[in-house]
């Protein structure tokens, strides 16, 4: 069922011997589009996508506090729940220290009984990564 997820080329624009462009498919290529919308702020891409990507980088950097915790697990359920790929997504904050914070994605696929699981890191530089599983080496 995962197949539904589709084919992109990888974010990182690299090529196989063959001189062409290495594409990633379904679960890889939904663990790129997680990736690519939550590193959006909002509205950059709104000539093109109406509502992409969010504000996921406000509250980077402040004092550690529950109400902060709270802000980014929603902000990250709103942003991904933009994809119309995915039917429910379920967030936790694992840990935060001063340089990072780790969360847990849990998301559903539409039409699937599958549910696929992320490992978000979250720089106080707001840079995020994804783990390296879901995204197929890149």
């Amino acid at each position: 069922m995962l197949e539904q997820l589709g084919v992109d080329i990888n974010r990182n624009w690299s090529f196989n011997g063959d001189g062409d462009l290495i594409l990633i498919k379904n679960e890889f290529n939904l663990g790129q589009a997680i990736l690519n919308r939550l590193l959006a702020e909002s509205d950059t891409y709104d000539i093109f996508y109406a509502k992409y990507g969010g504000n996921l980088g406000d509250e980077l950097g402040e004092l550690n506090h529950p109400n902060i915790h709270e802000y980014i697990k929603i902000e990250i359920e709103r942003i991904l729940s933009q994809d119309p790929r995915i039917s429910e997504i379920t967030c936790t904050v694992d840990k935060i220290d001063s340089d990072s914070i780790l969360c847990d994605l849990n998301v559903k696929v539409n039409n699937s009984s599958d549910v696929l699981e992320f490992n978000l890191v979250i720089g106080n530089d707001k840079s995020i990564s994804i783990s390296e599983n879901m995204l197929g080496g890149l």
